[in-house]
C-alpha cells in the first residue's frame, strides 16, 4: 500500500472466511518521516503465530502503531497454565515483541486498547509478534 507523506492511514488485516474477524491494524501517523512523496508499506501476516512482518520503502515506520487481535483462536500454549497460574495469568503476561534478525526478542511497551487486543508503537520495519516472557 502506498501512503502519501503527511497523510494518516489505517491499514486493516482480517482473518479469512468464514469469520473475517480483525487480525491486525497498522496506524500510520501523518508525521511519519519520508524521503519521497509517498511510502510503500507492506504488512504480511506470519502463518502459525500471532504476528506480522512490516516493511517500508521510501521512508520509515517510526511512530506507526501495530495492534494485534488474538481473540478468535486464543489457547494458552503447553506449560503456560502452570507458569502463569492459568489462562488469565498468561493473557495478562502478553506483550507485542519485535523479533530481531539474530533471533533476540525485544518486548515493547504494550497497551490494551480493547478486550483481546494489544497495541504498541513500533521502532521501524521488522517482525512483530504477540508473546509472553519466560
Amino acid at each position: 500500500m502506498a501512503v502519501a507523506r503527511g497523510r494518516r492511514r489505517l491499514i486493516v488485516l482480517r482473518r479469512g472466511a468464514p469469520d473475517n474477524s480483525l487480525f491486525a491494524t497498522v496506524s500510520v501517523p501523518d508525521t511519519m518521516p519520508a524521503s519521497a512523496d509517498s511510502i510503500r508499506i507492506s504488512v504480511q501476516p506470519r502463518p502459525g503465530i500471532y504476528g506480522v512482518d512490516l516493511t517500508a520503502v521510501g521512508g520509515s515506520l517510526t511512530g506507526a502503531t501495530v495492534s494485534l487481535s488474538y481473540a478468535v483462536h486464543f489457547v494458552a500454549p503447553a506449560g503456560a497454565r502452570a507458569r502463569y497460574g492459568g489462562d488469565l495469568g498468561f493473557e495478562r503476561a502478553l506483550f507485542i515483541a519485535r523479533v530481531e534478525p539474530d533471533g533476540r526478542v525485544e518486548f515493547l511497551p504494550t497497551a490494551r486498547p480493547g478486550s483481546d487486543l494489544l497495541s504498541a508503537v513500533v521502532p521501524g520495519p521488522g517482525r512483530y509478534v504477540v508473546a509472553a516472557p519466560h
